[in-house]
């Protein structure tokens, strides 16, 4: 019988030179972002037939429908403006004809929610993005097909996003954080 020799082990210097000589792994590298327009180049709703100014309308309405949403879900600024960040990325890579923007905006909200840990229930989300989009109107009931077909369409888009960013979902925001809490 042979007993192996217990290894010491490995000192931290060790493990952190073992770490950072590991190759940096991207979701990118499995799912390649989607190309967005370049500068000056018509983006896919403009080849779509949206013009600049209908398309910078769109944009700006859904923003403030993100921005609504946010205050009535009782979030921190900070996921609302990731949401609006993963929105405008999303329609720089995809086109407006394609996929529903309020749809979207939910998946945003909920993606940013998560991603800045402020997580919101998707129910509640729902419900909350159909009050503010129709106030007037009786609330979704929650039991009803309609409302689950709307949560499942906020996954797709979900994914959908995830996809069009690359994966990449961190934070858009970092710079707004404040500073070091201790000074040295």
């Amino acid at each position: 019988q042979s007993r192996r020799a217990k290894a010491a082990p490995p000192t931290p210097s060790a493990v952190v030179a073992r770490v950072a000589a590991r190759p940096v792994l991207r979701a990118a590298r499995h799912a390649p972002m989607a190309s967005f327009a370049p500068p000056g180049e018509p983006t896919p709703s403009m080849r779509d037939g949206y013009s600049a100014s209908e398309e910078k309308k769109k944009r700006r309405q859904t923003s403030w429908y993100i921005s609504e949403c946010g205050l009535a879900l009782k979030l921190p600024k900070l996921p609302v403006l990731t949401a609006q960040h993963y929105f405008q990325k999303f329609y720089q890579a995809e086109s407006f004809k394609a996929h529903d923007r309020f749809h979207v905006a939910m998946a945003c909200l909920f993606l940013a929610a998560k991603v800045e840990e402020s997580p919101a229930r998707l129910g509640k989300l729902v419900a909350t993005c159909g009050a503010v989009r129709h106030p007037k109107a009786p609330p979704l009931d929650q039991q009803s097909e309609a409302f689950a077909a709307t949560k499942h369409e906020v996954l797709v888009k979900e994914r959908a996003l995830l996809y069009a960013i690359g994966f990449d979902v961190s934070g858009a925001f970092t710079w707004f954080l404040p500073g070091p809490l201790f000074s040295p």
